[in-house]
């Protein structure tokens, strides 16, 4: 452990540990202080739901102003483009099945996909430090990595409420309804849609979640705080490279 770890625990090892509640609000106001009571006793639960309730509001908001006819019409015209036959009668008919499985899929994301990416998310950073010799719990990952994610939490909210002033709203433009993120102040057409889907992940509530995680990792292992940045940075840009390849791909098979 090293002199700054050793020191923060024994000016705490008398501390009572902080309610829930305490917690939720010192994440935000006193993050140091805050991951370093997770860190003596991690929780995950509480920030957790939190997470997941704030995405199904979201989405009961942005679900009936989605523009599924537009996505279902390009469709088309990307299979008229390969030389498929398509049946013009029978483009109400799968608007309507698009939007079943859309709504069915996105509600289900939502409460399936916080507690997954989580997990998932938790372990890699668990990984990493104790691959490369640190010293950390998985406990307390995952508990970091839930606390870290209350700015998400927020973000979904906000969008949800963004949503309320559409009439209409594509799948690509979910992320950029808040003036958080690059992508708000560009268009699809403008940039191109590979840049357009990277836009949205240069996101003030993102860098906002990953300084919180940087913290709570510090605070959590032997690490110092700038080696826990470039493990949590360098993970953020691989993943933006996938997710910004995949959006593309989606975009120029489904329009």
């Amino acid at each position: 452990m090293s002199e700054t770890a050793r020191r923060a625990a024994a000016g705490a090892s008398g501390a009572e540990k902080k309610s829930e509640w305490s917690r939720l609000m010192g994440v935000f106001f006193s993050p140091v202080t805050t991951f370093q009571d997770i860190a003596r006793k991690p929780t995950w639960a509480v920030p957790l739901v939190i997470l997941v309730l704030f995405a199904l509001v979201s989405n009961a908001l942005v679900l009936p102003h989605m523009d599924w006819e537009e996505q279902v019409a390009k469709q088309m015209e990307k299979a008229k483009e390969r030389g498929v036959k398509v049946d013009e009668s029978k483009i109400e008919t799968q608007v309507q099945i698009v939007k079943r499985i859309g709504t069915v899929s996105v509600y289900a994301g939502s409460i399936i996909g916080p507690p997954v990416v989580s997990l998932l998310i938790a372990l890699i950073y668990f990984g990493v430090i104790r691959i490369s010799g640190g010293a950390i719990t998985y406990l307390a990952s995952f508990a970091v990595v839930c606390f870290g994610s209350l700015p998400s939490a927020l973000k979904f909210l906000f969008v949800g409420l963004a949503a309320l002033n559409r009439e209409s709203i594509s799948q690509m433009e979910v992320q950029a309804l808040v003036p958080s993120n690059v992508g708000f102040f560009l268009s699809k057409e403008q940039v191109g849609a590979a840049l357009y889907a990277a836009s949205q992940y240069i996101d003030l509530f993102a860098f906002w979640g990953l300084a919180l995680t940087i913290v709570g990792l510090s605070c959590a292992s032997n690490w110092s705080r700038g080696r826990c940045a470039a493990v949590v940075i360098g993970l953020y840009a691989v993943a933006v490279v996938i997710f910004t390849a995949l959006a593309t791909l989606a975009t120029s098979m489904g329009g």
